[in-house]
Parts: C-alpha cells; structure tokens; sequence
C-alpha cells in the first residue's frame, strides 16, 4: 500500500515538473517571435497563471491519493498548503492589484 501511495506520488510530481518545464519553453518559443516588450509580459503573466493552475492541480491530486490511502492528517496538511498556494497566488494578487499606491492618482498628469 505504501509503495503504490509513493508511486502515485512520484507520478503526479513528473507530471507537474513535465507540465511547468513545457509552459516555460512554449513562452520562450511565442516571445521569440515578437519583440515589443508588452507582448513579453502578456506571454509570460499568462504562463504564470497556467504554472499556479498545475500547482493548484498537483495539490489537489496529492490530497486524493493521501485520502485514498487514508492518511487523513497528511491529506489535511497538504490541503492547507494547497489552499495557502491559491490564496497567495490568485487571490492576493487581485486584491494588491485593486488597490492604489500613495500618489499614483496624480500619475495620469506626466
């Protein structure tokens, strides 16, 4: 039973560094192409949020397999850094990007 837990494991963890290591080089090969910087941040912020989506994702199949082997304290820990992981990267950036810094109203003038 341990040997299929740690397997399972290992397969989910190749997977997620598979998965992140493709993103990187697809952005690379699309900023390649064009050389206008904004393009460059709109490619790379969006392959920053497909990297936390896998996170969030191999967060989530962690916890089913610990579940399923019932490793209810373990499957309960990963859940909590999984979900402190959404929070810091979906969640907090929305709230820090919704607020204005001390005299950036006044930025528009320049």
């Amino acid at each position: 039973m341990s040997m299929d837990i740690i397997s399972g494991i290992v397969v989910a963890t190749s997977m997620l560094m598979l998965a992140i290591a493709l993103t990187g080089i697809f952005a690379v090969r699309m900023s390649r192409d064009d050389v206008s910087n904004t393009k460059h941040q709109e490619i790379f912020s969006r392959m920053r949020g497909m990297q936390g989506t896998l996170v969030v994702i191999y967060f989530v199949a962690t916890t089913h397999l610990l579940l399923i082997a019932q490793q209810l304290s373990l499957a309960l820990g990963n859940f909590v850094v999984g979900l402190a992981l959404v929070v810091v990267q979906f969640i907090e950036p929305t709230i820090r990007g919704g607020r204005q810094s001390p005299g950036e109203q006044d930025n528009w003038r320049r």
